[in-house]
C-alpha cells in the first residue's frame, strides 16, 4: 500500500496566498468592501430620488430639478457641466422646497457632477 502524500501547506505558505499583491486574498477581501461601499452609497441616492418622486406640492419644481440634474450627463465637456451644476445650486438656493427635499437634490447634483467628471 502506498502512502498518502503530506500536504505541504504551512501557515507561511498560507501568509504569502493572503498577502501576494495584486491577486491575494486580502487584496480581493478589499475590492470586495470598496464595491459594498460604493453600492451602499448608490442605493442611498436611489432611495432619496424615489422619495423625491413621491407626489407632494412641488413636484413639478423636483422634477425639473431632477431633470437639469440628468442635463448634467449630457454635457459636451467639464465646463458645460459645471454651468449646469452651479445653475441647479443657485435655483436650489432660491426654490421653497423643503429642506429635505433641497438637501436631496444637492446630493443628487454632486453625484451627477461627480459621475461627470468620472467618466471623462
Amino acid at each position: 500500500m502506498t502512502k498518502p502524500k503530506s500536504s505541504s501547506v504551512t501557515f507561511e505558505s498560507l501568509g504569502n496566498i493572503y498577502n501576494k499583491p495584486g491577486t491575494g486574498l486580502a487584496n480581493v477581501l478589499k475590492k470586495h468592501e470598496e464595491s459594498s461601499k460604493r453600492i451602499s452609497n448608490d442605493t442611498l441616492h436611489i432611495s432619496k430620488l424615489v422619495s423625491l418622486l413621491k407626489p407632494h406640492e412641488n413636484q413639478d419644481e423636483v422634477f425639473s430639478f431632477l431633470v437639469c440634474n440628468m442635463e448634467i450627463l449630457k454635457s459636451n465637456n467639464k465646463e458645460e457641466a459645471e454651468l449646469k451644476y452651479k445653475d441647479i445650486l443657485a435655483k436650489i438656493n432660491t426654490s421653497n422646497i423643503d429642506s429635505d427635499s433641497l438637501n436631496s437634490m444637492s446630493e443628487l447634483a454632486d453625484k451627477f457632477y461627480n459621475a461627470f467628471n468620472k467618466a471623462r
